[in-house]
């Protein structure tokens, strides 16, 4: 069993269609909500420096793109 938030960013990272529609049916769930995505990014965020595959740059531009797929009654 995995952290929901945990998953959810992971799949935002990879950033694929499918993961993202993955995603965005945790959000419609009420499984995560869009504030403790960011929060939770932002926790990670200083140490993504010791995972080379990853661009922290644009791993937060995928976060932001997701979020700003939401509905406007989904982003709280």
């Amino acid at each position: 069993h995995f952290d929901p938030v945990s998953q959810a960013l992971a799949k935002i990272e990879r950033g694929h269609d499918v993961d993202l529609q993955d995603v965005r049916a945790m959000v419609d769930r009420g499984m995560i909500g869009p504030v403790r995505l960011r929060e939770d990014f932002e926790k990670i965020r200083p140490g993504l420096f010791r995972y080379t595959a990853i661009d922290p740059a644009a791993f937060a531009r995928r976060l932001a793109d997701f979020l700003a797929t939401l509905p406007p009654d989904l982003k709280s």
